[in-house]
């Protein structure tokens, strides 16, 4: 059986690992060849980084909750409109006043897959002001790794902030289209700004990441000269 090479990112990774995975002590110490205060060291540092990692996507997984929340509202409001206007499944028309609720909520519904997917793929790279295709530290004991140059975003949070906007928006959007499909159109408006945005910032998001260290930096240059408040 031939043993693959070894290198130091592999091996770097496999000291975290188990400095991670194990609890300090004389076991843990025989098995990572690491001393105790090392072990103590890197638990603490796991643990940071755990709840760090929780921190940054807070905000994300409350906007993800109430749209859920939200689409359990709509679903709900189409079981009364059914009981209320004696339209039974598998129906879909009826009076204008049921069809108008139904309508509302299947539109809801089917843009609530895109909504989620842009509102995450952009928070990785704007939540939180973590920066645009900031690079990560990687901690070894008895070293330090250098981080990347990231993109620093001028406001907190625009990825949650972009999916509040287009929750409210939709809600709106059901209500007036509950009482006039006219009064849906506005609201409708307003959700669609918002949803492009958040695509904006995935697509933004997604280029920073991939651009070499140098064209990075010049983009960072680039965007502090344009928004110095940034």
């Amino acid at each position: 059986m031939v043993t693959p090479p070894r290198t130091p990112s592999t091996e770097m990774g496999r000291e975290e690992h188990r400095g991670c995975s194990s609890s300090p002590g004389p076991t843990s110490e025989q098995q990572t060849g690491l001393s105790v205060p090392q072990l103590a060291f890197t638990h603490s540092l796991c643990h940071r980084a755990n709840g760090t990692m929780k921190d940054e996507v807070a905000l994300l997984a409350t906007v993800t909750l109430l749209g859920v929340l939200l689409q359990a509202y709509f679903s709900l409001q189409v079981i009364s409109a059914r009981r209320a206007f004696r339209v039974s499944p598998p129906l879909t028309t009826g009076p204008p006043e049921f069809e108008r609720v139904y309508r509302a909520q299947v539109n809801c519904s089917e843009y609530f897959p895109l909504f989620l997917a842009t509102l995450w793929v952009a928070g990785i790279f704007f939540h939180e002001g973590r920066g645009v295709g900031q690079g990560r530290t990687r901690w070894t004991p008895g070293a330090r790794a250098a981080r990347s140059p990231g993109l620093r975003v001028p406001l907190a949070g625009a990825a949650a902030l972009c999916g509040l906007v287009y929750l409210f928006a939709r809600l709106r959007y059901f209500q007036g289209y509950a009482r006039s499909a006219q009064l849906r159109l506005a609201p409708l408006y307003a959700s669609a700004r918002a949803l492009w945005l958040l695509v904006a910032l995935a697509a933004l998001g997604l280029l920073a990441h991939f651009l070499p260290a140098a064209l990075r930096a010049a983009l960072l240059g680039r965007l502090r000269t344009l928004l110095p408040w940034a």
